[in-house]
């Protein structure tokens, strides 16, 4: 092979039959590849052998060029190799011969071989190249590539390069995390870095983290002589305070700094806060920081608004006024309701500010009145009803976001607040006589004269000029049978009694209401029935009590 060309011409089946190239001691070949272009149609088969390991013969008739792919077991043969070449800069090599055979004599031109390899090596003077690299990422950016210097001597031929430095830091910042939201609720916060130098810890002579917000605020916190337990400093931005509770131990051979620290409420709603933590050494220098974020796509990293997440009204029964258009609910005039809800963080459905961090308004028919703040964001108020015939209505609004001493850009993020409204119920309910039914028709049980051998039905309608409550009941004493006492007197404790539903509570105004089976077959000659009723509308107002008396017929002797 000519030293001065890029190609080769050989002759099979002569002396001049192989090419040699030179591989580094360390590189590991994984692929190659060689061209060859037969002068004239072969007319032998041809076996290319790489380090001793051949191809499959190549038939007669090549015409062309044609691209040979070093297979496996010659790659394999190229890295089994040891070296046998020294040249002048004392770099070992390996020297790899290319052989090619046929039974008869055939002329081959080589036009190019080349050959991929990896190579990691040792070197020294790369300080200014890393330092800058790294330099570079304290300004928030990474570089794409890091230039190198190189000298490449070569008679011919071409040569591409590919790869990247690979070493040791002197100082590792180890990766960590940083909550995802922050919130003014109170809670500390934490942030757990981890530093090591590579010879000796003590060497670290200072930790810094700083969180650059993306509304321009900076937190720029700092701890040194971390063998005497850390001095913290803080610098820039005040809006989250760091805590003296923050601590500094040596664990598992890092330097281990919990940074503890709470949120103030003057800091408005923020989307990102890049955070970067860095050790340096005893004379202030220090590269490759670790980084993590607060906030991101669909989280803030600061929030600081507030919503209503729950509101309710209830009457003195502890009944639940909803909002239904088709129903109007009633409560009595001059009762007690009582209002109450919970306030959280937006979107935050289990995150609850403090209860001097909020207060709550309740629009009452027009009039504004504070509800009372407490545990978990809950918030509560008891109202008197007006005690006239009125419609009261109820709506909740947050009246102050963070605490009285200050706080900025915080606001009610509530969903809209349906009105909850309330009439007053001042009237008592009525009830009409006791009918019974005869061959007559209905008629008015007090007074009737009554078979004893007919069990006893009676009929009754009660009304309401707003709507009735759960049920009716039907107090009944019979002479004779329910006189405990034998005394002749129908006396409150001896009342048997008898409770039938309304059928709608809390919508109907008016029910006709059937009392059955009532035994009278006991009761004397000529005996009574002393019969009244009770109950409530839906506001709580009793029923007028009227005694009704229904008179049995003489049992003729007969039957």
């Amino acid at each position: 092979m000519n030293p001065d060309s890029t190609s080769a011409t050989i002759a099979t089946g002569g002396a001049a039959s192989s090419i040699e190239l030179l591989i580094p001691e360390d590189g590991v070949v994984n692929s190659g590849m060689i061209s060859v272009l037969p002068l004239l149609i072969t007319t032998n088969a041809i076996t290319m052998s790489v380090a001793s390991s051949s191809s499959t013969p190549w038939n007669a008739g090549m015409n062309g060029l044609t691209y040979v792919t070093l297979d496996s077991s010659m790659i394999n043969a190229i890295n089994g190799l040891s070296a046998t070449y020294t040249d002048a800069n004392n770099r070992n090599w390996k020297q790899v011969e290319i052989d090619f055979t046929s039974s008869g004599s055939e002329t081959l031109l080589i036009s190019s071989v080349a050959i991929g390899y990896s190579i990691t090596e040792n070197l020294t003077g790369l300080g200014p190249q890393m330092y800058a690299y790294h330099e570079t990422q304290l300004t928030g950016s990474i570089p794409n590539s890091v230039d190198i210097p190189l000298t490449l001597i070569a008679d011919a031929g071409a040569l591409a390069l590919s790869g990247g430095i690979s070493h040791e830091l002197m100082i590792t910042n180890l990766p960590f995390t940083a909550p995802q939201t922050l919130y003014p609720d109170g809670q500390v916060y934490e942030i757990i870095t981890r530093h090591h130098h590579l010879t000796d810890n003590t060497q670290i002579g200072a930790v810094s983290l700083i969180g650059t917000a993306s509304d321009g605020e900076v937190l720029n916190w700092s701890v040194d002589d971390l063998a005497n337990g850390g001095h913290f400093m803080t610098t820039g931005s005040n809006m989250a305070n760091l805590l003296p509770s923050s601590t500094v131990v040596e664990s598992g051979g890092d330097w281990v700094i919990t940074w503890r620290f709470d949120v103030s409420w003057l800091w408005d709603d923020v989307d990102q806060i890049d955070w970067m933590s860095r050790a340096t050494n005893l004379t202030g220098d220090g590269l490759a920081p670790a980084f993590a974020i607060s906030g991101g796509p669909g989280k803030n990293a600061v929030e600081n608004d507030l919503q209503i997440d729950y509101f309710e009204v209830r009457d003195e029964f502890d009944r639940l006024i909803t909002v239904d258009p088709s129903q109007d609910f009633y409560a009595a005039g001059g009762s007690d309701v009582t209002i109450s809800g919970t306030v959280r963080f937006q979107d935050n459905a289990n995150l609850r500010p403090l209860t001097n961090a909020y207060s709550v308004g309740i629009n009452y028919s027009g009039t504004e009145i504070p509800a009372t703040s407490s545990n978990n964001g809950s918030y509560s108020l008891t109202l008197q009803l007006p005690a006239n015939s009125a419609l009261a209505t109820f709506t909740p609004r947050i009246v102050r976001i963070g605490p009285a001493s200050g706080a900025f850009g915080g606001t009610d993020e509530s969903n809209p607040q349906q009105t909850v409204g309330l009439f007053t119920d001042v009237e008592t309910p009525n009830s009409e006589q006791f009918q019974v039914l005869t061959s007559n028709g209905l008629l008015d049980a007090n007074g009737h004269v009554w078979d004893p051998y007919q069990s006893l039905t009676l009929h009754l309608t009660v009304t309401d000029e707003q709507t009735l409550g759960d049920n009716v009941t039907l107090h009944y004493w019979r002479e004779g049978v329910d006189d405990n006492n034998d005394d002749g007197v129908a006396d409150e404790n001896e009342y048997l009694t008898m409770a039938r539903p309304i059928s709608m509570p809390g919508r109907s105004n008016e029910q006709s209401i059937q009392f059955t089976g009532i035994d009278v077959s006991s009761l004397p000659a000529n005996g009574d029935l002393s019969l009244y009723i009770s109950g409530t509308d839906w506001a709580g107002h009793s029923l007028i009590i009227q005694v009704h008396t229904v008179y049995l017929m003489t049992k003729q002797p007969w039957l």
